[in-house]
């Protein structure tokens, strides 16, 4: 019997054997020194919790946005936390080194010119659907509910770094998403022979990102059936595959609503009641994670009153 982390290797391998044919051409940006650095040491299987606060602290674009999640109304705290190596010594690995990682590539990410990426609508869809995947995965695996959160966020971030560096060929395929409505994977499928979801893979393994989290993103848009054959079905890859399919801010596709929330109910044996309580939890804490990225709301609580008003049609189906 594999053990999780075979699992996941087992997966990673699959998914890198034709990234150098795939990719060949494409040119990923690098990440700034010092957050490779942070990316290093948070990833090794004992990392030096000292040295890791320390280096937060030495990047205060990121240190500022830990001191603020951490003493926000997410952790209620009872005692104010004032220095970053306190923040990595009292919360530990497993719940600071999400919050590291999300603001570093928040933080490292390009912003690709042009009117195709709308870098707030972007945020704003993926730190909706990082709250869906966390709420999913504190019903079926809570212990992995901080990383289904990261992966989610994480999921989408081949978009900017290719309009930025394949921006000749990767446009046309964009411009056809946002006009279509259908999913950017199968577009991308069709015209490449993959998808941003392995893309995105390719991009974290060569930043040097956890292998677990490099697993999760690169499956996020495969179907149960998918995470069942690599045995990942305990883990966060599959609320973070349900999560995947909500529909994105720009096209609230009540069909793609429906799909995401009867994929829930089956995979997490969650009734309708279940699900509008756990709608109404992402909402509350959207408005809260939104102003810690410093990203507007915009139409994520358009996105949230549709799956209200999807559970409430199915309650009376019922």
């Amino acid at each position: 019997m594999l053990n999780f982390v075979d699992k996941i290797r087992r997966h990673a391998a699959v998914a890198k054997g034709n990234f150098s044919s795939m990719f060949g051409e494409i040119e990923i940006p690098p990440l700034p020194a010092a957050i490779s650095r942070l990316v290093t040491e948070i990833g090794k299987e004992e990392p030096d919790m000292q040295q890791l606060g320390q280096m937060v602290a030495a990047t205060p674009e990121i240190s500022m946005k830990i001191l603020q999640t951490v003493n926000s109304a997410l952790f209620f705290l009872p005692n104010p936390v004032n220095s970053v190596t306190h923040a990595v010594t009292l919360l530990g690995l497993k719940r600071i080194r999400p919050l590291i990682l999300s603001f570093a590539t928040a933080h490292s990410l390009p912003t690709p010119p042009g009117e195709l990426f709308e870098q707030q609508v972007f945020w704003s869809d993926s730190l909706l659907k990082a709250l869906i995947a966390r709420a999913f995965a504190d019903s079926h695996c809570p212990d992995d509910r901080e990383d289904a959160f990261t992966a989610m966020l994480l999921a989408d971030i081949a978009l900017p770094v290719l309009l930025t560096s394949w921006s000749e060929y990767y446009q046309p395929v964009v411009r056809r998403w946002r006009g279509a409505g259908e999913r950017l994977s199968r577009l991308e499928r069709d015209s490449f022979q993959w998808d941003h979801a392995q893309a995105g893979a390719w991009i974290l393994q060569d930043w040097g990102f956890p292998e677990e989290l490099v697993c999760f993103v690169g499956l996020h848009n495969a179907d149960g059936d998918t995470v069942r054959e690599f045995e990942l079905q305990e883990s966060a890859a599959l609320p973070v595959a349900v999560a995947a399919m909500a529909p994105g801010c720009l096209n609230p596709d009540p069909v793609r609503a429906r799909a995401m929330l009867e994929a829930a109910a089956r995979e997490f044996q969650l009734t309708e009641t279940r699900l509008q309580e756990k709608v109404m939890e992402i909402r509350m804490g959207f408005g809260e994670i939104c102003s810690l990225f410093d990203i507007i709301q915009g139409e994520g609580g358009a996105t949230l009153d549709l799956l209200d008003r999807v559970l409430l049609e199915m309650v009376e189906e019922a």
